[in-house]
């Protein structure tokens, strides 16, 4: 995140929806790197590289990904190329399909999901996970990602009546949602704006 944007994101710990489930929502990334314990976690559950060729394997089936890439713009590019290559390290085959953004979403729209695709949006004021977790309008729920608790949350937050009480929905669905990650974050991206200082009396809502 630092070297791609260079200070002008923030790394995250959960996807949100709109500008007021960013601020509400916890900005610090509690997903540390660390490659040791990743190698255990493949090792205890299983994951071998059993004929030394550098993939790990578990009931005669090797350790693959397949990750449709859009390469229009760096960042997707460089996360893809950098993510593949430490992976590697871990005996996990990464194959990168690289595309681009249209095709990738004609592919997602047909129900042809790969593995692993990149996906960033644009946020706005109405915060609605539900339309990348739910039945939400429009819906870019692609993972599949259905859960009864996620779902009353969702309701929940349309009829809430008090700002209090849409706080505490917004608090009960990001734990749930670092605990299930139908989507990894990675970061948020800061909007910049230039303007002549010259300009006098304004200010940004």
């Amino acid at each position: 995140v630092t070297s791609e944007w260079e200070g002008y994101a923030s790394v995250v710990d959960t996807v949100t929806t709109s500008l007021i489930e960013a601020q509400l929502g916890n900005q610090d990334s509690r997903f540390k790197y660390d490659a040791e314990e990743a190698a255990n976690l493949l090792e205890t559950s299983g994951w071998r590289d059993t004929d030394d060729d550098g993939i790990r394997e578990k009931n005669k089936v090797k350790l693959s990904l397949e990750w449709q890439v859009f390469a229009d713009v760096d960042w997707s590019y460089n996360l893809a190329e950098m993510a593949a290559a430490e992976w590697r390290k871990l005996g996990i085959e990464v194959n990168l399909e690289f595309c681009d953004y249209e095709k990738m979403m004609a592919d997602l729209e047909a129900g042809d999901i790969p593995d692993l695709w990149n996906f960033a949006w644009r946020m706005d004021n109405d915060a609605n996970p539900a339309v990348l977790f739910g039945n939400g309008e429009p819906n870019y729920n692609y993972t599949g990602y259905n859960d009864g608790v996620a779902n009353q949350i969702f309701q929940s937050m349309r009829t809430a009546y008090t700002s209090f009480e849409f706080e505490e929905l917004i608090d009960q669905w990001h734990i749930l949602q670092s605990d299930s990650l139908a989507y990894l974050p990675i970061a948020r991206p800061y909007s910049v704006w230039v303007y002549n200082t010259r300009l006098k009396n304004f200010g940004f809502r």
